[in-house]
């Protein structure tokens, strides 16, 4: 049907408006979906990259943005250069961020996390996880111990309070990350939470933080600001999330005032998410769009379907078949960041695939990982992406990175004391 019709007909439902729940309204329905940007200095605050960086990614057209990963807790990071909210530091910083972000009519989408067990080693020699169970991966990532339920508790109120934060600074929702093994999709997990308490064993057990996390959040923040989570549908993972509990938890999350789901799936012992080689051609639906479309049966709760998606086309499809609210895509923006804009003008027919220079399996989807990481900071320093750049390269910048990091942020540490640990 849309092969049929003029350029400019086919984008009709990518750039129609959509409103949430909540009342805020997005221009059209292409999502700059979450990548972490790793540009905050030891200290966790954001800077010029973060606003030159998303200045540049709104100019580009996009309906929405969803932030990288901000963390509630500066001892668990998901990577060194993780911008963190806690102890009330950085605000201002914030506030130029979310400008920067807005100042072209986008909406900017906060997604807070806390990287549990996933913790790099380069960031924390220690993390917490549900249960006391190590990554199959473990020698990159940290030991994880048992969260004792009063860091349960703590945790739930670091969320509330970084979106609360979120909303002063002027962004327009927070998400919660609840997918890609991180610490809440981990308590989803019956792989890694194998507790005995209320916050393991059934399923509404296993949700029990994130259900609580969301309402404490809808407690803090106001009505006409967005809370989305990101939920991962199956872990791909032998004894992990099913597709059933998560449809339970969708459930769950229906009467809470939730502004989206984001659709996720895989963890960094399954990599489903990571799309190795810029996967997804013309015909190419996505990764979980069977998923969105069972979702969408139990849920009224605005779906955003992100993972393999390239083509306009098929983000038309899926937008007319009703499967999904808004379409997002990641990687493609750290070599195109003008490809909404394009599209929408019917320039452009989808993500151009690009020919990475790979590390050996299995490190190749962690090394593309890395290497839009590093496109990433070149826009962030107002250079142009460089679409031929080798991942070992990329790689070995990220390890002399990451090592002058982790020196510089035990310093400060040593000078603050145990102060940035508290809450």
């Amino acid at each position: 049907m849309f092969e049929q019709l003029p350029s400019i007909r086919r984008t009709i439902l990518l750039a129609s408006g959509f409103k949430f729940p909540c009342g805020l309204s997005v221009r059209n329905r292409i999502v700059k979906a979450s990548m972490t940007e790793c540009l905050a200095g030891p200290d966790g605050h954001a800077n010029e990259l973060h606003s030159r960086l998303y200045d540049t990614f709104a100019e580009g057209g996009a309906g929405l943005m969803l932030t990288g990963n901000v963390l509630i807790d500066s001892r668990y990071l998901e990577a060194p250069g993780n911008v963190v909210i806690e102890n009330g530091r950085g605000l201002p910083q914030l506030v130029r961020w979310a400008a920067a972000a807005t100042s072209r009519g986008t909406a900017v989408i906060m997604q807070l996390n806390h990287a549990g067990r996933q913790t790099p080693r380069s960031a924390a020699r220690e993390s917490v996880a549900p249960s006391a169970v190590p990554l199959t991966a473990g020698k990159f990532f940290s030991t994880p111990r048992e969260i004792t339920e009063k860091e349960i508790l703590e945790t739930i109120e670091r969320f509330a309070y970084a979106a609360e934060i979120a909303e002063r600074a002027g962004f327009s929702g927070v998400e919660v990350h609840a997918a890609h093994g991180y610490l809440f999709s981990q308590f989803l997990s019956p792989r890694v939470n194998r507790r005995a308490d209320q916050w393991g064993g059934s399923i509404e057990n296993r949700a029990r933080i994130l259900i609580r996390t969301v309402t404490r959040i809808r407690e803090m923040v106001s009505s006409g600001f967005a809370v989305g989570v990101k939920l991962n549908v199956d872990d791909f993972i032998k004894g992990g999330l099913t597709p059933d509990d998560s449809l339970e938890v969708a459930k769950m999350l229906s009467p809470l005032g939730v502004d989206f789901i984001e659709v996720g799936g895989g963890t960094h012992e399954y990599a489903a998410a990571f799309e190795l080689g810029y996967a997804g051609g013309v015909g190419a639906e996505g990764l979980y769009a069977d998923y969105a479309r069972k979702l969408r049966q139990v849920t009224s709760i605005p779906l955003i379907l992100t993972g393999g998606l390239r083509a306009r086309a098929s983000m038309e499809r899926l937008l007319s078949s009703g499967a999904c609210d808004l379409v997002g895509m990641a990687r493609p923006f750290a070599i195109e960041p003008d490809l909404p804009l394009r599209m929408l003008r019917g320039e452009a027919e989808g993500a151009r695939k690009v020919d990475i220079k790979l590390l050996p399996a299995p490190r190749a989807a962690f090394s593309e990982l890395i290497w839009a990481r590093a496109q990433i900071r070149r826009l962030a320093m107002g250079l142009k992406p460089k679409p031929g750049m080798s991942a070992k390269w990329a790689v070995l910048g990220m390890l002399w990175r990451d090592r002058g990091f982790a020196k510089r942020q035990r310093a400060i540490k040593r000078r603050q004391g145990a102060s940035l640990a508290k809450f």
